[in-house]
């Protein structure tokens, strides 16, 4: 079984007076295997950045190298993919690992089934995941109440080859551990493991907001260790951070930052005990990176709060969690983090807009696609492909809510946005499939010259994405038929919508992609699916038919006629009685149609 392992890593570069990740910064060490206490190197294991994509292959000593984007900031958390058939990360527990400013840091495997993954180290990981992951499970038709731990407590048992029922115990003892904690956060996790999603909801927020008042008071050291420093120093003035409101400031001799010497109104920040008289520049640093690690704790502290909310079908209130999040991170100081707070909230401005009435729908989906378009920003195709297409697919999603609800040519325009949105998102996912297939990344910084460099390695990867999309039905054959599936149905939409020459193409196009599908999904290897195909199959050529005349008129009747006949070889009456009886009228529409054509 292949396990996708993820490992954070929390990026302390001290000694970088502007206060975030260059580009051209490798993140590099060894990734070994755990065999009895023995450390062997995990030749072609695959490391790649989450949100990122571009996988890399570790060599014959186990040594791996990623680039890490420029909009990482120091003391940020990042997070690594290991995928190692066989093996999961074990060490550091919980994949945290600090980046020192070598830029180093080993990863240590173990097998999968290992006791390891057992540990109570482990376990508080996971539980700190559940809100998140309770997220991704809601259903269209969901309602409050219904999330369910223990499909990810399966999950987890699945992924790491563990039986579930030992996982169940281990973690059921670790919640009544936190139940009788002092700590408030831990609380939370155990009543969103209860299901008593109210009460987690409340211990979350409570949490978060208990926060706030400690990064008030280290933003407030900040801003009175760097004013000491300005005073002491004013004269050589040597790079230094100061914090200014919300935001953090770095003055540097090469001019890239300047001071901004407006206040903004709330000059609230974090404590640690500030030495009296003058600020040494390890005081500034180690107070700087205290004051990026806090912020990032607390906005985690939100999301979390919003996660909850939000599992539990409460988009509102996880709108407002969310919202509160954002307001204590600026986009110049983390990035990626303001990133993906603006992405929350364009979730759950949908999940609202698909579930309310009246001009709040239109205001919600409108609000959904603007957060979206802000996260893309920064996560932008070039530099964050991965997350670039998962917010592609959300849009093609907005979009496609968005015509439903509307009608004549702005619902064809908005039909039309989310079939090329979607058809983006898809052409990443499979080309990074056959990316992480074929190792192109490291292919690429052996062979292309200056492909240490960001724009020289993203044209190369670039251009090779366009020459292995030819390959991917052979590559990934379910992949590229499901997508082919999807892309015929949504074509499908768009032609009824328009006329002409264009209704005609749009048909004629998603015919191509239902016959490509059937090449891979047939009758023999999944009959239902194959059947459902050509029924779907079969409305195209209906529709074309509708839109031409004469011969050509009645060959797709026919066609038409064939494909029907086809699905009611699967779509029998005994055995699939509903699908049996919706393939009869439309056959039966269909044939009424080439009698009319026939004259007869």
């Amino acid at each position: 079984m292949h396990i996708v392992s993820s490992i954070t890593l929390l990026i302390l570069l001290f000694m970088n007076p502007a206060g975030f990740a260059h580009a051209e910064n490798w993140l590099q060490g060894q990734v070994l295997e755990n065999h009895g206490g023995t450390k062997k190197p995990a030749a072609g294991a695959q490391v790649w950045i989450v949100n990122v994509g571009n996988p890399y292959l570790t060599t014959s000593d186990g040594g791996y190298r990623v680039l890490v984007p420029d909009a990482y900031r120091i003391g940020q958390s990042i997070k690594l993919y290991v995928k190692r058939k066989g093996w999961a990360i074990a060490t550091p527990v919980g994949g945290k690992v600090e980046l020192t400013q070598d830029f180093t840091s080993d990863i240590l495997l173990s097998p999968e089934a290992s006791s390891v993954f057992l540990s109570s180290a482990q376990l508080d990981t996971f539980l700190e995941s559940l809100p998140e992951k309770l997220k991704s499970h809601i259903r269209p038709d969901g309602k409050a109440g219904e999330a369910d731990p223990s499909q990810i407590v399966e999950e987890y048992a699945t992924e790491h080859g563990l039986p579930e029922r030992e996982v169940s115990v281990k973690i059921a003892d670790l919640v009544k551990q936190y139940e009788q904690s002092s700590d408030i956060g831990k609380q939370c996790l155990a009543a969103t493991y209860r299901k008593n999603f109210e009460q987690a909801s409340i211990l979350c927020k409570q949490n978060a907001t208990s926060k706030v008042d400690l990064l008030k008071k280290k933003r407030q050291e900040m801003e009175a260790l760097s004013n000491r420093q300005s005073k002491s120093d004013r004269s050589v003035e040597p790079p230094f951070a100061y914090g200014s409101g919300e935001m953090i400031f770095v003055t540097d001799l090469s001019g890239r930052f300047r001071a901004n010497p407006e206040p903004r109104g709330r000059r609230d920040m974090f404590l640690a005990e500030a030495p009296p008289g003058k600020s040494s520049p390890a005081h500034l640093e180690e107070a700087r990176r205290q004051l990026i690690k806090l912020t990032e704790e607390v906005v985690q502290e939100f999301k979390a709060t919003g996660d909850t909310y939000y599992a539990n079908y409460q988009f509102d209130n996880a709108l407002e969690a969310y919202t509160e999040g954002l307001s204590h991170v600026e986009k110049n100081d983390l990035p990626t983090l303001w990133a993906d707070m603006q992405l929350r909230i364009g979730m759950a401005n949908s999940q609202i807009g698909i579930r309310t009435r009246g001009a709040a729908i239109w205001e919600h989906l409108s609000n959904a696609v603007k957060r979206y378009r802000a996260a893309q920003t920064v996560y932008t195709m070039a530099l964050f492909p991965e997350a670039w297409a998962t917010i592609e697919t959300n849009l093609a999603a907005v979009f496609k809510e968005q015509s439903i609800r509307t009608s004549g040519e702005a619902s064809t325009r908005l039909l039309a946005q989310a079939v090329e949105a979607y058809k983006a998102a898809l052409s990443f996912s499979l080309t990074n499939s056959l990316l992480m297939h074929l190792n192109v990344p490291n292919t690429l910084e052996r062979q292309v010259p200056g492909a240490n460099s960001m724009s020289s390695l993203q044209t190369s990867l670039t251009a090779y994405r366009n020459l292995v999309t030819a390959v991917l039905k052979t590559a990934f054959p379910e992949d590229w038929a499901r997508t082919q599936v999807i892309l015929g149905t949504m074509l499908s939409d768009q032609g009824a919508l328009v006329a002409g020459a264009d209704s005609m193409r749009l048909f004629q196009d998603a015919e191509a992609a239902y016959r490509g599908a059937l090449t891979v999904y047939t009758k023999e290897s999944l009959p239902q699916t194959w059947a459902m195909i050509q029924n779907n199959l079969g409305a195209v050529l209906l529709n074309q038919s509708a839109r031409t005349s004469g011969e050509a008129s009645t060959r797709l009747l026919a066609q038409a006629i064939e494909a029907q006949w086809a699905a009611l070889t699967i779509y029998t009456k005994a055995a699939l009685p509903q699908p049996w009886a919706k393939t009869q009228v439309f056959l039966g529409m269909v044939l009424n149609n080439q009698v009319y054509a026939l004259g007869v």
